[in-house]
C-alpha cells in the first residue's frame, strides 16, 4: 500500500509533464472547420495560405461567440480557446467582407456567406487593402466562425503555422 501511494504522485507528474510537452508542439482539432486530427506547430513565420493556430483577441464578437458556444473557453486573453484557421489574405491584399461573402483580390472565398448565428456584435462590413500586420482568417466549412463574422485580425493573434501530423507507417 505504501509503495502505491509513492508511485501515484510520480505517475501523475509524468502524465502532466508529457501533456505539457505535447501541447507545446501539437494541437488536436476536434471541430468541423478542418479535418479532425493532430496538427504539429511549425517553428517558422506563417505565410498566406497556411493553416494557423490563432489566439482570438479580446473583442465583443469573440465574447459573444464564447457565450454562444461557438468558441471554446481556453488560455487566451479573455478566456478564449484557440482557433484553427487558414490565412487567406495578408498585407496589400484587397478584401471585401460583407454578409453575402468574403472576397480576396476579386476571388470569392468558398462557403463565405454569413449564416444566422445570432451573434450580437458581428464586425461591420469591410472593403479595402489590408495594412501591415492585418490578416483575414477563413475556413471552407459553411458554418465556421471566421473573418466573415469577426473581420480583420492582427497578425499578432497568429500563434504558429500548423501542419497535419501523420504517423509514419
Amino acid at each position: 500500500m505504501r509503495c502505491a501511494l509513492r508511485i501515484v504522485p510520480v505517475v501523475l507528474i509524468l502524465f502532466f509533464a508529457a501533456g505539457a510537452l505535447l501541447q507545446r508542439h501539437f494541437v488536436i482539432n476536434t471541430t468541423k472547420s478542418f479535418p479532425k486530427g493532430i496538427y504539429r506547430k511549425e517553428a517558422r513565420d506563417f505565410r498566406k495560405g497556411d493553416l494557423v493556430l490563432v489566439c482570438p483577441p479580446d473583442r465583443p464578437v469573440f465574447r459573444d461567440a464564447l457565450e454562444m458556444g461557438l468558441l471554446a473557453p481556453g488560455l487566451c486573453p479573455g478566456g478564449f480557446g484557440y482557433l484553427i484557421k487558414q490565412v487567406v489574405a495578408t498585407e496589400g491584399d484587397f478584401v471585401e467582407i460583407v454578409s453575402s461573402g468574403v472576397t480576396v483580390n476579386g476571388k470569392r472565398q468558398k462557403n463565405s456567406r454569413r449564416q444566422s448565428l445570432g451573434l450580437e456584435h458581428v464586425e461591420m462590413p469591410f472593403r479595402g487593402k489590408l495594412q501591415e500586420k492585418e490578416v483575414v482568417l477563413m475556413s471552407p466549412h459553411p458554418l465556421s466562425f471566421d473573418s466573415r463574422y469577426f473581420g480583420i485580425v492582427s497578425s499578432e493573434a497568429v500563434q504558429a503555422p500548423l501542419t497535419a501530423w501523420k504517423i509514419r507507417e
